[in-house]
């Protein structure tokens, strides 16, 4: 089945990371471990809670925690908390929670093998803090966060408005080539507006001062 222990670490000092060892006891001895990077840890003398997830086989009986292992830093205060079997339901809730977070940040659902991927992380010690940094660190998340700013940035410099969220999010996710969204700004009343009077040369010397907040050379001209 499929377990969680919670307990709490606190640092007493500068720890580059905890490489933690929980000791749970099924009739023989089972060494589970997780590692936390120095972000998630807590500033020293502030307690952080931890669940570390972990399946034994179905077999497994008289599941008790027997300690921390020794080999832990020093300066990391370990405070056991509660060992329990966690139901089908709950085991739902990770399936549900990696496809919110998918959603939420990258705007699509996970796919099987990403999704076997998180579910072992977060049976091993893997922390919903992980899911969210490495979704965030990603290339396909960073690309879409650049597409947001790079559409709100070019409508507030060509057409001097602001973008809402909704706005911003309908542009970037069309699916459309910047071509064609330059397109359909220039067919609009907010165009002719702000630059359809404009000539050539000086809407180029517009583009170049709002855009790159520079003069433009003869060159560019």
């Amino acid at each position: 089945g499929t377990y969680k222990v919670t307990f709490r670490l606190k640092s007493k000092g500068d720890s580059s990371s905890a490489f933690i060892c929980v000791d749970v006891h099924t009739g023989g001895r089972v060494l589970n471990s997780t590692t936390l990077d120095r972000e998630t840890i807590p500033e020293p003398n502030d307690w952080f809670l931890c669940d570390l997830v972990f399946s034994l086989p179905e077999f497994a009986t008289d599941v008790e925690f027997r300690g921390f292992n020794d080999g832990r830093p020093t300066d990391i205060c370990l405070d056991y908390i509660d060992l329990r079997q966690l139901s089908l339901d709950e085991n739902l809730l990770l399936t549900k929670l990696i496809h919110e977070y998918y959603t939420l940040l990258l705007g699509r659902t996970p796919g099987t093998q990403e999704l076997d991927h998180w579910m072992d992380r977060l049976r091993s010690g893997g922390s919903k803090a992980d899911l969210v940094k490495a979704l965030l660190s990603s290339k396909e998340q960073k690309g879409k966060w650049e597409d947001k700013i790079f559409a709100a940035s070019l409508h507030l410099h060509l057409l001097g408005e602001s973008l809402d969220h909704e706005q911003i999010e309908t542009l970037t996710e069309s699916g459309g080539l910047w071509e064609e969204l330059l397109q359909g700004w220039m067919n609009g009343t907010e165009w002719d507006t702000a630059l359809g009077g404009l000539d050539n040369r000086r809407f180029v010397e517009k583009l170049y001062r709002n855009l790159l907040e520079r003069e433009p050379d003869e060159e560019g001209l």
